[in-house]
């Protein structure tokens, strides 16, 4: 049924069994009488007593006792079948007393004379507020039911104590644990299960410690029945009742005997590889053959501090956690097929970083050895490799790179000559008679060759390297590089905005300059692709000294940097380009803009685009070169 309310509720609904409406409509105006909202049926045979209460909930059932087809006992008989907990009066014209001693005892809660209603409201809530009180109880005792089922399901040991530390519930999972069983410890000391004095005191301590800060841990030996020594992870909590008095201790407990024993037999041993691992700056782990997911049985500090893992953690097979998702396969594979050969064997995986969250790529050697009791066991160092494969991989891409670009620069040489001779016929064209259609093509032609030749030479100066330093115009630097980015930045809809003024010239190597401001412009590119503006400026500023500084700005309206990607952007290898980026794009234009006395600003926001300023003193001798800081952000 549902939850009563021990207060008049603004709505009763009553479901009345009674065979007159005049007498329905009586007792209703009662119950209004009393402050109710009542909502009613009427019903007057079993059938439909039957139906509205399968059908419905209700608080409160009031039926005549004897009607013509339908008596209240045969209602209260049906409200019993039906298993419901509902207030059931009775309210008859005319009832002997030992037939309303036999309904009381039947179940009815109490009876009523319909020529004498005034008590009605007050026993309507009387019962309204002892039907809640057993409801409430049926719920306690359901919930204890459900604990006891629980507790019995737990594999773990779980014991309750009262104050004296005897025992007052014993679960499955404790009988397993310690091979007593609930009727053998009952009423017991805990003190039964000690091992030794020393368990004892140990216990003791737990004990005060639980009355200080009302939860205690510990590991302790006790005595199996068998009279075998167990070592099991006491965990105490006090228990206090709703006046937050205490009435008892709950102990869950867990058998660490294994690992406990193990750990004695591995002390022993460990001493003598700890000063030599914790010497060595790589990884260092010692596994047990055989066991996946990995166990590691020992480490030096540097496993700790790598991956953030416990040796608890490591023990328990956690160790697959701190590698890739896309990784641990191939690594439990080639585990396994190289214990199976047992010869040494190598494999590189990625590894968490615990620090920042980073995965690197390392290699690890394991070299099988056996134990002083013969046990096979397999000794890995692991060595981070990221930065050497990176390396190694940016410097192929490099030396592609200059490659296509000697091509390119061969190419625009060869195209040069061709390209004066055709340029050379079409002026000799201009002299003669033509039509207007005939001029409007050949000034087209002549418009395009110019361009084609304006891209040939751009890119023999792009790719030419400057052996002295010379005075260079920012502004002539950057209009090379944007020639190089003309077709796709139409082609990507994204406008241009140019905001030079006159500035000084630039004391430097204009071939770093170039790959700078390319490698600004290419970024700005990538960030706004599908629309948008990028805006390229040259303007002189002046710094707190009076000096002539040169300002060059690359700004779009891309998609912007978050505050932890800016602070990393002059980092080597950090791309946020995934494969297509080799992340030393920024880092190498930093080396250059350091070596000509200049520094790096960097405003961005997320979603919202970024602009970056380069600021180069005017006067700066790039031949004393001597790197600098190099980033406001």
């Amino acid at each position: 049924m549902q939850k009563q309310q021990s207060k008049k509720s603004p709505l009763l609904r009553v479901l009345l069994s009674e065979d007159r409406e005049d007498d329905a409509l009586l007792i209703v105006d009662e119950l209004m009488q009393g402050g109710y909202k009542v909502e009613w049926k009427r019903v007057d045979t079993p059938d439909e007593m039957r139906a509205v209460l399968s059908a419905e909930k209700w608080d409160l059932i009031i039926a005549d006792y004897d009607l013509p087809r339908f008596s209240a006992m045969g209602a209260l008989e049906i409200v019993k079948q039906l298993k419901l907990d509902i207030p059931f009066l009775i309210v008859s014209g005319a009832m002997r007393e030992i037939d309303a001693v036999a309904g009381m005892r039947a179940g009815v809660h109490d009876y009523l004379l319909k020529g004498n209603l005034a008590r009605l409201g007050a026993v309507v809530e009387r019962e309204l507020r002892e039907a809640e009180l057993r409801y409430e109880g049926r719920q306690a005792e359901l919930a204890l039911r459900r604990q006891a089922q629980v507790l019995e399901q737990v594999h773990d040991a779980v014991i309750q104590l009262d104050l004296d530390a005897r025992i007052l519930r014993w679960n499955r999972g404790a009988e397993l644990l310690l091979g007593y069983s609930e009727a053998e410890v009952l009423e017991q000391p805990l003190s039964m299960l000690y091992f030794d004095e020393s368990a004892s005191h140990a216990v003791e301590g737990l004990f005060a410690e639980l009355k200080r800060d009302e939860r205690s841990e510990k590991e302790v030996r006790v005595r199996h029945k068998s009279g075998a020594e167990r070592w099991i992870q006491l965990s105490l909590s006090l228990l206090r009742d709703e006046g937050t008095h205490p009435y008892g201790t709950v102990v869950y407990a867990q058998d660490v005997t294994e690992r406990r024993l193990a750990e004695i037999a591995l002390r022993n041993s460990e001493e003598q590889y700890r000063l030599l691992t914790e010497a060595l700056p790589q990884m260092v782990c010692l596994a047990r053959d055989g066991a996946h997911p990995r166990v590691i049985e020992f480490c030096n500090s540097q496993v700790h501090s790598y991956t953030g893992l416990t040796r608890q953690q490591l023990r328990d097979g956690n160790w697959l956690e701190v590698i890739h998702p896309e990784d641990r396969d191939r690594y439990i594979a080639e585990t396994i097929d190289g214990e199976r050969a047992g010869i040494p064997y190598e494999l590189q995986y990625r590894i968490r970083n615990a620090h920042d969250q980073n995965w690197r790529l390392h290699l690890a050697r394991s070299t099988p050895f056996r134990d002083p009791n013969g046990e096979l066991r397999w000794l890995a160092t692991i060595i981070d490799i990221e930065d050497r494969t990176r390396a190694a991989d940016v410097l192929r891409k490099t030396e592609k790179l200059a490659a296509v670009g000697r091509l390119a620069s061969s190419i625009a040489h060869e195209i040069n000559n061709p390209l004066e001779a055709v340029t050379n016929l079409l002026y000799l064209l201009q002299s003669t008679q033509m039509t207007e259609t005939q001029e409007y093509y050949l000034k087209t032609a002549c418009e395009e060759l110019a361009r084609v030749s304006h891209i040939a030479s751009h890119t023999l100066r792009f790719h030419r390297q400057s052996s002295q330093p010379a005075d260079v115009n920012p502004a002539e630097i950057i209009d090379s590089v944007l020639a190089l980015y003309h077709a796709r930045l139409r082609d990507a809809k994204i406008t241009l905005q140019r905001k030079y003024k006159k500035t000084p010239h630039l004391r430097g190597y204009s071939s770093e300059l170039r790959q700078v401001f390319a490698n600004l412009i290419g970024n700005a590119f990538d960030a706004t692709r599908g629309g948008g503006k990028i805006v390229v400026g040259v303007n002189t500023v002046f710094d707190g000294n009076g000096s002539d500084t040169i300002m060059v700005t690359v700004a779009d309206t891309g998609q912007g940097m978050t505050r932890e990607t800016s602070k990393r952007i002059f980092e080597p290898f950090f791309t946020t380009k995934g494969i297509a980026g080799t992340g030393l794009g920024l880092w190498v234009s930093a080396e250059i803009v350091s070596k000509h006395g200049g520094k790096f600003r960097v405003r961005s926001r997320d979603g919202e685009g970024t602009a970056i300023s380069i600021f180069f003193p005017a006067n700066h001798n790039v031949e004393l070169f001597e790197p600098p800081g190099r980033l406001v952000v």
